[in-house]
């Protein structure tokens, strides 16, 4: 969701990921959207954690989440690998030759 688009307001035509979480989570009661609620309770999270600002938004030409370096991408993955959930988690990190930058993902090595 960092890369939609808010379409009314004071932040018009902005990236999510570049509005205020405060704005986004007031603006997200307003309009009853539980998609976008979600969203800002989990950049609040990442906020408090002192993560948020470490993910790259900006200059990705991959569309992915991104993370400076591969301790920070690392980190994350010890803190998603300790969540609960039902759904795949990925496993490692890797460096995009694309962006520059790191992701994750849940597919095994394959070195080429």
């Amino acid at each position: 969701m960092d890369n939609d688009i808010m379409t009314v307001g004071k932040y018009k035509f902005q990236r999510y990921a570049n509005i205020p979480t405060a704005y986004l989570k007031d603006h997200a009661l307003k309009i009853s959207d539980d998609r976008l609620l979600n969203y800002v309770l989990m950049r609040e999270r990442m906020e408090r954690a002192g993560e948020r600002e470490k993910v790259v938004t900006d200059r990705i030409p991959c569309n992915k989440f991104a993370y400076e370096s591969s301790e920070v991408a690392e980190k994350m993955l010890r803190k998603i690998d300790a969540a609960e959930q039902k759904h795949a988690k990925p496993t490692r990190a890797y460096l995009c030759k694309k962006c520059g930058l790191w992701h994750l993902t849940k597919k095994e090595f394959r070195p080429r």
